[in-house]
């Protein structure tokens, strides 16, 4: 496999960006992914990247179920960073 692999299957499911209305629904589906430890106490500040303006979440609904996101940070001009990428373990 190598970066265009995938370049021409159809996408079905367009990632769409958070905003802060779905930060709580987000944050539950992140509690679901065994590899992430969502503590309660972290829903407070969970999203920051948005309410900061320093990066985005994005995400994939497929029948009204979030199905897979990630977050990007220290967004600039030029770069940022992804992390917390998660993915239903149906999918």
């Amino acid at each position: 496999m190598n970066k265009h692999t995938f370049k021409h299957l159809p996408l079905t499911h367009a990632p769409q960006k958070a905003g802060v209305n779905e930060l709580n629904q987000l944050f539950d589906f992140l509690k679901g992914i065994e590899e992430f430890s969502m503590e309660e106490k972290k829903r407070k500040c969970f999203g920051k990247e948005i309410t900061n303006n320093t990066g985005g979440i994005y995400y994939i609904i497929k029948d009204n179920k979030y199905i897979s996101t990630v977050i990007s940070t220290a967004e600039n001009s030029c770069n940022g960073s992804i992390i917390a990428v998660a993915t239903d373990k149906e999918y």
